[in-house]
């Protein structure tokens, strides 16, 4: 092992470790403000894991860190439904290293930072939304055709 890849990995030791907290400070943010204002449902945190009720199905996502192509880390949470024998992902959101919430991993499209008191509104909008055009509500189709 050549002395970069040495260097490399002290590194990512080290922003995951600073991930790790901000993903933990984002986690205890989205517990004390987890009622949106215009959705009637709410985040329901238990470990690193986000539950949300949309219209009776439980949509659930996982933290998880991922790498980027280019280095960078986040904290991925893919939110899904039980939909039979399979899930069915409605939504997906990332912390990312520079605190900032967002759809993508980079960071290139930020929709609010980590600690955003609204945080719920940023979140069950969109889940919400991803169940209602998800084929958990789609018309079953004619067997026999």
């Amino acid at each position: 092992m050549n002395k970069q890849q040495i260097v490399e990995i002290a590194n990512a030791k080290k922003v995951l470790s600073a991930l790790s907290d901000l993903n933990d400070r984002f986690l205890e943010g989205c517990t004390k403000n987890p009622t949106s204002q215009e959705f009637p449902t709410r985040l329901e945190v238990s470990g690193s894991s986000i539950r949300i009720d949309c219209f009776g199905h439980e949509a659930t996502a996982d933290s998880r860190f991922v790498r980027t192509p280019t280095g960078e880390f986040a904290a991925e949470y893919v939110f899904n439904i039980c939909h039979g024998e399979s899930r069915v992902e409605v939504w997906r959101c990332y912390v990312t290293s520079n605190g900032k919430l967002a759809q993508d991993p980079s960071a290139k499209v930020p929709f609010c930072d980590y600690n955003n008191s609204y945080v719920a509104n940023h979140i069950c909008g969109p889940v919400l939304l991803g169940v209602l055009e998800s084929k958990i509500f789609a018309v079953a189709p004619r067997e026999g055709g």
